[in-house]
């Protein structure tokens, strides 16, 4: 997957949608990109209904779960390449202990993690 394009994209539903169909998201923004470059930015819907303000891709957004993913796959990527072990002390690398407090003697791992 060396040209591999990820795609994020972001649906933002606001807390109080005005819409008659709340299931159907207030706000889109999608990023596309690849290794070097940026190839996509979109944005559709609004930041602030009320308002009638229209989302751009620069408004903050609330991603959720998506860095995890995106987290992950770097995280992989570098464990896939040697420079992380998937079973070593995250401690180590943290710079400070990481236990828990049930299980002071028992090592968390990015495995675990």
């Amino acid at each position: 997957m060396k040209h591999a394009r990820l795609i994020l994209s972001t649906l933002l539903a606001a807390a109080a949608c005005t819409s008659a169909r709340a299931a159907e998201p207030v706000a889109q923004v999608r990023v596309t990109f690849d290794r070097q470059h940026i190839l996509i930015r979109d944005a559709k819907g609004y930041a602030d209904v009320a308002a009638q303000r229209r989302i751009t891709v620069d408004d903050p957004a609330r991603i959720a779960s998506v860095s995890k993913l995106v987290t992950t796959l770097g995280v992989m990527r570098l464990v896939e390449q040697g420079k992380l072990n998937l079973d070593e002390d995250v401690s180590k690398r943290l710079g400070w202990t990481l236990r828990n407090p049930a299980f002071p003697d028992t090592p968390i791992t990015l495995r675990m993690l």
